[in-house]
Parts: C-alpha cells; sequence; structure tokens
C-alpha cells in the first residue's frame, strides 16, 4: 500500500524505556496494541508529542478499561488505557477522533471475539501546541462508534478497514497540503 502511494516509512525497533525518539523527527506515530505500564505510558507519549512534526498524526487502537472481564485476550489490568488517560498524556495534540467501543477482534487464537478497544488519531498543531481546554470538545458524537462497531461486527475484511479509518487516514495524510483527517461519511459504509 505505501509503495503504491509513493509513501516511504521508516521503522525502528527498540526499548521504548530507553529510546529518544527526538524533536520534530517523524510524520506520523502508530500504536498498535502497545500496552506499557501506566508509567512508561505516561513517558512514551510525552515524548511522542514532541517527536512529531508539526501536523504529524499520532494513531493508537489498544484495548481499554474493562476488556479484562471479556475474555477475548489483552495485557493485565493496570496496562489497559482508557480515553481519559490518552487525553492527559497527550496535552499538546489536538484531539481528531477518540472514542472506547467494543468491536470484534480477529488477531490469532488469544484475541478473537468482541473486545474493548479505544481508538485516537491526534494531530500535532502547524504552530504551537494545544491546550489542555481544547480536549474538551473532542470527543466524536456516540453515533460514529455505533457504525464502527455495526461495520466491524457485519462487514467484508475491506469494509471494516475502511470504516475503523486506516484507508481514510492514509488518503488523506498523504494528500499534498492536506491538514484534515475525516472519517467515512455513513454512505459509504455498506454491511
Amino acid at each position: 500500500l505505501a509503495a503504491e502511494r509513493s509513501v516511504k516509512i521508516a521503522t525502528v525497533a527498540e526499548d521504548l524505556a530507553n529510546f529518544d525518539a527526538g524533536e520534530e523527527q517523524w510524520d506520523a506515530v502508530v500504536s498498535i496494541f502497545c500496552h506499557l505500564s501506566p508509567d512508561l505510558r505516561a513517558k512514551v507519549h510525552s515524548a511522542c508529542v514532541r517527536a512529531l512534526r508539526p501536523g504529524g498524526l499520532f494513531i493508537l487502537e489498544a484495548f481499554t478499561v474493562g476488556q479484562s472481564e471479556k475474555g477475548t485476550g489483552g495485557p493485565d489490568p493496570e496496562r489497559l488505557v482508557a480515553a481519559s488517560a490518552l487525553v492527559l498524556e497527550l496535552a499538546g495534540l489536538e484531539i481528531v477522533l477518540l472514542h472506547e467501543l467494543e468491536r470484534s477482534v480477529m488477531e490469532g487464537t488469544y484475541h478473537t471475539g468482541n473486545a474493548l478497544v479505544v481508538q485516537l488519531i491526534a494531530k500535532r498543531p502547524l504552530h504551537g501546541f494545544v491546550g489542555p481546554a481544547s480536549v474538551e470538545l473532542a470527543l466524536p458524537p456516540p453515533t460514529v462508534s455505533n457504525l464502527v462497531h455495526e461495520a466491524c461486527d457485519t462487514g467484508s475484511l475491506a469494509q471494516r478497514r475502511y470504516v475503523t479509518g486506516i484507508d481514510v487516514i492514509f488518503n488523506n495524510a498523504v494528500q499534498e497540503g492536506s491538514t484534515e483527517v475525516e472519517l467515512p461519511p455513513a454512505e459509504k459504509i455498506q454491511k
């Protein structure tokens, strides 16, 4: 997908406890089910805020509070993350999308079934940082979670990927001069 869209991707394998991500070095940080201790997670997220270039994106999906009772995988309960914690840990970024929802996961033998997850897209402003007061207005309406949940449960793999935002995020983010990340319109969601 990256090659088709002429996007260059650099990856790094490091111990996050000691990794220096630098300042304004990254166009995007993607954290998919990376469950760290709360102290280390806060440290890493703070470093990510500084490491993103202006306009850079932070994309996250993780198991959220309550997942332990689901029996469909996940880390130790203290490593689960709530949306409210992400807002604090990512202070300075503009929250574009943030919600907790139950959705179907199919990630192997021990991570299959309905799961409680938090999904986040945040963007570093082009100038300066967003103050904490702006995050109160950042949560999307509940209907967004319902649409994602319904499509993930009933759609094809391609539809689930589209609805959960992966294609939309990267389509919009790589367009030259783009500063917006948008959710797919409801009429594009097919079951």
